[in-house]
């Protein structure tokens, strides 16, 4: 619990250093659904990487109901990938990362260095 906190007390920090504000529910969501989407998203996935960011830290929306998914890919004019096609997709990239030592998501590998959590964006940001 005390490391939950801490935690969340560092994603507030980093938030605030960038200008954004940050929501925290009281049950966190999975975001399996909103995974495979944009492992099968053919083409550019920030706009949709940036929509699921709001939309879950703004809006506490939950990015493991399809409906939800759907509901951000219109917003987007992005077509829906195939579930299993993007499912599929997924799990190759997880097996990929799994051997790559990433084991919490989000994480970054910069240099070989691995950073886990997006607390270190601005970290990473000025080392790139």
């Amino acid at each position: 619990r005390v490391r939950a906190i801490a935690q969340r007390d560092t994603h507030l920090h980093y938030a605030a250093v960038q200008g954004l504000q940050m929501c925290f529910s009281d049950a966190p969501a999975g975001s399996d659904h909103a995974l495979a989407a944009m492992a099968g998203i053919e083409g550019n996935p920030i706009p949709f990487i940036q929509t699921a960011f709001d939309a879950y830290w703004i809006e506490q929306a939950d990015l493991n109901d399809e409906s939800v998914v759907a509901s951000l890919l219109a917003s987007l004019d992005m077509v829906v990938p195939d579930p299993q096609s993007a499912h599929a997709k997924l799990m190759t990239s997880r097996k990929k990362a799994e051997e790559m030592g990433v084991f919490e998501s989000p994480s970054y590998i910069i240099a070989d260095q691995l950073f886990l959590g997006r607390e270190h964006l601005p970290w990473i940001r000025s080392l790139i």
